[in-house]
C-alpha cells in the first residue's frame, strides 16, 4: 500500500477493529491523494441488510457526475447472495472505480474467495497487539495527535488500556487534554 500498489478489493479480518480502521484511513488517503474531501465519499454497507448483487452494482456504477467512493462492507461474513460478487472480483482483477473493503470477523479457509484473497495478498489479518506493541502504539497515536509522551506515561497508558487500542486512544486523548489545560 505504501508503495502505491493499490488493489480494487481488500479483505480485512481479525480481532483488532482499531487496526482495521487505521488501515482504511491510510488507504483512503492514498486512494484519493490530492482530492478535496467533497470530491469523494465513504459508503458504509452493513452486510446484514444488503446482498452481494447490491455491492457489485455499487462497484460497477459510476456516473459522469457522481462522486468517487470507497465501499466498506462490515460483517461481510453475513453477506447473502455473494457468489456473483466474488466471482467478478476473482475474474477481473482490474480496478473498479470504487474500491471495496470487505471486513470479516474471521476467514473461512474453505471458501474459494477467501483462498484467492490470501493467495493474492489482499487478505490482511489484524491481531490484538502484544504488550510490547502497545508502547509503539502509544508513540504512534501521540505523534498522530502532535504531542509527546514520556516513557513512564507510555507504560501507564499501555497498562490502563488493558490491550484495547480504542481505549488506548481515548486515554491518550484525555491525557492530552489534561496536559493542555
Amino acid at each position: 500500500l505504501e508503495l502505491g500498489k493499490l488493489w480494487p478489493v481488500y479483505v480485512l479480518y481479525g480481532e483488532e477493529p482499531f487496526k482495521i480502521d487505521e488501515f482504511i484511513e491510510k488507504a483512503t488517503e492514498l486512494f484519493f491523494k490530492g482530492q478535496a474531501s467533497d470530491q469523494f465519499q465513504i459508503e458504509r454497507i452493513d452486510a446484514a441488510s444488503a446482498d452481494g448483487s447490491e455491492v457489485l452494482e455499487k462497484l460497477q456504477s459510476s456516473g459522469l457526475f457522481s462522486k468517487q467512493q470507497i465501499l466498506l462492507v462490515r460483517n461481510a461474513q453475513n453477506l447473502k447472495h455473494s457468489d456473483a460478487l466474488f466471482d467478478e472480483l476473482m475474474k477481473t482483477e482490474q480496478a473498479f472505480d470504487n474500491p471495496l473493503f470487505l471486513i470479516y470477523e474471521s476467514l473461512d479457509q474453505r471458501r474459494k474467495f477467501h483462498q484467492w484473497a490470501k493467495k493474492k495478498g489482499v487478505a490482511i489479518e489484524f491481531k490484538r497487539p502484544l504488550d510490547d506493541e502497545l508502547f509503539q502504539w502509544v508513540n504512534y497515536l501521540a505523534k498522530k495527535k502532535s504531542f509527546e509522551v514520556d516513557q513512564d506515561a507510555s507504560q501507564l497508558l499501555a497498562i490502563v488500556s488493558e490491550g484495547s487500542l480504542y481505549r488506548l486512544a481515548q486515554e491518550l486523548e484525555k491525557a492530552g487534554l489534561y496536559a493542555a489545560s
